[in-house]
């Protein structure tokens, strides 16, 4: 849905108002949509299966066991659609989480219980990779291919960047009803790359600040955090499940995004 789209639906809900106030606080995402019964050539974004890695990437472990893989992005197959250009232009994001365990994201040591990695070279340089003995079945998902679509996505009402305007009951209920809409709209999934995050409890970038404060040493604000990811519940197409219907989110600061420090991301699950 782009911006005159999602203006038009703003004004069938009776929210034209919200809609001005909501105006300068756009974000451009990328919806994925996952097609299951495809054929994936190496290399290829996929959500769940085997990761397609090079030799110089190790499969992640959290304390001796192998973290779930969940999802390969070919950065070039996006990268169209990538209007501020925050990601690099090329090359592969891997996205690992310890599914067995199913960690918050709320202690600095749930680090050990995600990881992000990139590789910036050569399709032939990727091979499929062997599943590691010990890799637990929880940790073991379904492969689904991906297209992608540009999105606008405004912020949740829990988002730092929600507008401080007044409603009256009406007008957040229509809210409501308008979320629900745009749900439903993109298949009954919370699945994107950039954009404004879809809140299932709080807003999460406070919470990014105080771990990577903690635990990277890293000084900053909420401010400067960006979503990478945010992967729903995909039962249905690869057997995932956060928790109880949850949402997991990949974060990471906007200066490790432009200097490509894809290890210093944060991940939280959310769920109902």
């Amino acid at each position: 849905m782009d911006k005159a789209e999602m203006a038009s639906l703003f004004e069938a809900f009776g929210l034209t108002e919200l809609w001005t106030h909501l105006l300068p606080t756009l974000r451009a995402a990328i919806k994925i949509k996952l097609e299951t019964q495809q054929t994936l050539a190496v290399g290829d974004s996929k959500i769940g299966g085997m990761p397609d890695l090079p030799v110089s990437i190790d499969w992640p472990h959290a304390h001796g066991k192998p973290l779930a893989f969940i999802a390969q992005i070919n950065v070039a197959d996006i990268h169209a659609m990538d209007s501020e250009a925050q990601l690099p232009a090329s090359g592969w994001l891997y996205f690992f989480y310890d599914a067995v365990n199913e960690h918050w994201g709320d202690v600095p040591d749930d680090y050990w219980h995600f990881a992000v990695r990139y590789f910036d070279g050569t399709v032939s340089e990727l091979h499929p990779a062997e599943p590691p003995e010990n890799l637990a079945s929880e940790n073991q998902f379904l492969s689904a291919a991906t297209s992608f679509q540009p999105q606008t996505t405004f912020p949740d009402e829990s988002s730092l960047a929600w507008p401080k305007v007044g409603m009256t009951r009406k007008q957040w209920m229509a809210l409501g009803e308008l979320e629900e809409h745009v749900y439903e709209m993109n298949s009954g999934r919370y699945n994107q790359l950039l954009g404004h995050s879809t809140n299932l409890q709080d807003g999460m970038e406070r919470l990014c600040t105080r771990m990577a404060k903690q635990f990277f040493e890293a000084d900053g604000t909420p401010n400067e955090w960006v979503l990478l990811l945010q992967l729903d519940s995909n039962d249905k197409e690869c057997g995932m499940m956060w928790g109880d219907c949850g949402v997991l989110y990949f974060w990471i600061r906007k200066q490790d995004l432009h200097q490509q420090r894809f290890e210093r991301c944060w991940c939280v699950m959310q769920c109902f």
